[in-house]
């Protein structure tokens, strides 16, 4: 990933000749955007040795949290943020390293359910410590009111999105 430092220099000289630019507000979109794909490439590296990628270990987590490590696969997809087709592909995948499995809906015979086998549960277990770990690193001397301001501002920014 490449430094920041780098990615603001250049902003800063198309500002220049630009008058109009609004630097301050494009320096902090493109931060965000820096520090998220930073974020997820050192993940993603992290979960490649275990053949996984963001993806495919939120949806593990999403059902790991679930009553009865059981869920529907249309609110996967929905917490997931990705289409019914990614979400079966995804489920192929987890269903075919033997992780989830696919279960009748006892209270709608017609369809199914996902549910974490108990391989999955402890393939979860297993590395959710250095998951949270890795969270904690990223937080790193940033107080609890900072991190209340910066969530502030965040769901702020996110609703302005929203609202496009």
């Amino acid at each position: 990933m490449r430094n920041f430092s780098k990615i603001e220099t250049s902003i800063k000289q198309c500002a220049q000749s630009e008058p109009d630019l609004p630097l301050e507000k494009i320096l902090l979109i493109r931060l965000l955007l820096h520090s998220s794909s930073a974020y997820l490439e050192h993940r993603n590296t992290l979960l490649k040795k275990w053949e996984l990628n963001d993806t495919l270990f939120m949806a593990l987590v999403v059902l790991y949290t679930q009553p009865e490590h059981r869920i529907q696969p249309s609110k996967l997809s929905d917490i997931l943020g990705s289409s019914r087709t990614n979400a079966t592909r995804i489920s192929d995948e987890l269903v075919g390293r033997g992780w989830i499995e696919r279960v009748i809906d006892e209270a709608d015979r017609r369809s199914f359910l996902l549910r974490l086998t108990e391989k999955g549960i402890g393939f979860i277990r297993e590395r959710m410590p250095q998951q949270w770990e890795n969270i904690h690193q990223v937080f790193r001397g940033i107080t609890p009111e900072e991190m209340r301001q910066l969530s502030l501002l965040l769901h702020k920014v996110v609703a302005n999105v929203a609202r496009r």
